[in-house]
């Protein structure tokens, strides 16, 4: 009987087992098709093996008076292998959401990283544009300033010519309104 029991509570596990790879839940965002042919893999293998605990149940109740230790041994190991299988199906699910989860992270954040390369690009070239303003405004001020330095130096003569003339009518402006006087 504790056979059966183990047996029974086997296949359990292995018909919660196919819900487990049914709700392989996604996000949208995923193409589903990656875990589709994986998914069906492990399903047609699970329900051979619910077939074959099945089949092995039923010779169990066939034969609910023997108890061999042989069937103890085979109830204990499919007991087992339904958990095996059970648990290595949650932690896959686990990893496999997990993965997921990261994958739509990463793609969020390669959008941001592309909106950011972007604005990178166009501050970049406006900095080259203001580079080059600059040196035509700086070539253009250093072009005036000789411009400037040479007419300066022009001017200095003329005024140093101009000067003395200016000084000398002053002078004898200052002259002529003293001898009025």
């Amino acid at each position: 009987m504790f056979n059966i029991i183990l047996v029974l509570l086997g296949i359990i596990f292995l018909i919660y087992s196919t819900f487990l790879c049914n709700g392989l839940n996604f996000k949208k965002t995923l193409d589903r098709e990656i875990f589709r042919k994986p998914c069906l893999v492990i399903k047609i293998l699970v329900y051979l093996f619910v077939f074959g605990y099945i089949t092995f149940l039923m010779y169990l109740i066939r034969d609910i008076n023997s108890q061999s230790p042989n069937e103890l041994l085979v109830s204990v190991i499919f007991f087992f292998g339904a958990v095996f299988v059970v648990i290595v199906l949650k932690i896959n699910n686990q990893l496999l959401s997990s993965l997921v989860e990261k994958s739509v992270n990463l793609q969020k954040l390669n959008e941001d990283l592309k909106i950011r390369n972007q604005d990178l690009i166009q501050k970049s070239k406006a900095l080259i544009i203001s580079e080059k303003k600059y040196k035509d405004q700086t070539n253009e001020l250093e072009k005036t300033l000789d411009d400037f330095y040479t007419m300066r130096l022009g001017m200095e003569k003329q005024m140093k010519e101009g000067t003395l003339e200016e000084e000398n009518k002053k002078i004898k402006d200052r002259i002529d309104t003293l001898n009025k006087e």
